[in-house]
């Protein structure tokens, strides 16, 4: 479950608009319900104070379903590079967001470009670290030559090319978040 969108909510504050605190009192009782119930927190469209405090209460995986590296691309719905290395240390996953203001900030991205954030954080991170969240419901602007879910054998064949091994590849386009699925569930 996301705990924000772009907004603050009873939970905590959004990436776009906030309050300046953080996750609530009530936020926090979600968050350890959450994991106690075996359910993934999810920390997309979060802004920093929430993500800190989602981090310093969380005991099990937390993902960024639809997020993408703030170092390749400066806008606030991406994450720095020790958001990254948190979410890691929880076992948790980025999904990588195929939205092109959050690629390169502008309407016009590539596949390339996109691939940049997969590298940045297998790079920091590792490969384990990170997964598809593309985020196709509701986008306006798709990195050039992907339609929808049937074009996503752009991105695997690009990183083959790269040299990424067939089981990082694999981990990447789903098994990584199929590990989480695995390890939140054994609750």
């Amino acid at each position: 479950m996301t705990l924000t969108w772009n907004y603050a909510n009873e939970l905590g504050d959004g990436a776009e608009i906030q309050r300046n605190g953080g996750l609530t009192e009530f936020g926090r009782k979600v968050v350890k319900l959450m994991q106690e119930k075996g359910m993934i927190v999810d920390i997309s469209h979060a802004d920093i104070k929430t993500f800190e405090d989602c981090m310093s209460i969380s005991t099990r995986p937390v993902i960024a379903s639809h997020s993408n590296a703030r170092a390749v691309c400066d806008h606030p719905r991406n994450l720095y590079d020790w958001q990254i290395m948190e979410i890691k240390r929880t076992g948790g996953v980025v999904g990588i967001n195929f939205y092109a203001q959050f690629i390169n900030n502008s309407k016009k991205a590539g596949v390339t470009s996109l691939i940049r954030h997969i590298e940045h954080i297998c790079e920091i991170a590792g490969d384990g670290a990170v997964g598809i969240g593309a985020d196709f419901d509701g986008m306006d602007a798709l990195p050039a030559g992907i339609r929808g879910v049937e074009d996503l054998d752009l991105v695997f064949n690009e990183l083959a090319k790269l040299n990424y091994s067939d089981t990082a590849i694999q981990k990447i386009a789903g098994g990584n978040f199929l590990r989480v699925f695995s390890d939140v569930l054994s609750v």
